[in-house]
């Protein structure tokens, strides 16, 4: 039997751990909590369907801060456990996936910048510029002088 490898993935950095709580809870008037802190709470490791209603039934979960930063709620807290062990984050992409921006990316999160040489030769060859970024939010109103103004 041979084995095909669909995927490929790099690590990223480590992160750090926080623990998800209900906003009434006790541990959620602290700006951070260890896991001794955690030691008589039901504990649960897996953000699963089911995780969030035990963890607003009184339970904590226990996950990378950035599993807690995107499933946060209104009703919910989430603080940084900080003795807990790091988690390693990392990403996995198909093998097969030949999409120019997917390298960009997968080059941007192993460090290298829009201005690294490999993209600017990747460039080079292909003719293309990069954009310049578009500026964010609204733009200022331009005001018309009073002398200009319709009456």
């Amino acid at each position: 039997m041979t084995l095909r490898c669909t995927s490929r993935s790099c690590s990223s950095h480590s992160g750090g751990s926080a623990s998800s709580a209900p906003t009434w809870s006790a541990s959620s008037g602290s700006d951070e909590v260890t896991l001794a802190d955690l030691a008589d709470e039901t504990v649960l490791h897996e953000l699963d369907a089911i995780a969030l209603d035990r963890v607003l039934a009184g339970a904590v979960l226990l996950v990378p801060m950035s599993i807690a930063r995107g499933a946060s709620r209104r009703d919910l807290t989430y603080r940084p456990v900080t003795d807990a062990e790091p988690s390693p984050i990392a990403l996995a992409w198909r093998v097969d996936d030949e999409n120019p921006l997917l390298d960009e990316f997968v080059g941007v999160v192993r460090g290298r910048t829009a201005q690294s040489s490999r993209t600017q030769s990747e460039r080079a060859k292909s003719g293309n510029k990069p954009t310049p970024a578009k500026p964010h939010g609204r733009q200022p109103l331009q005001r018309t002088p009073r002398s200009k103004r319709g009456r």
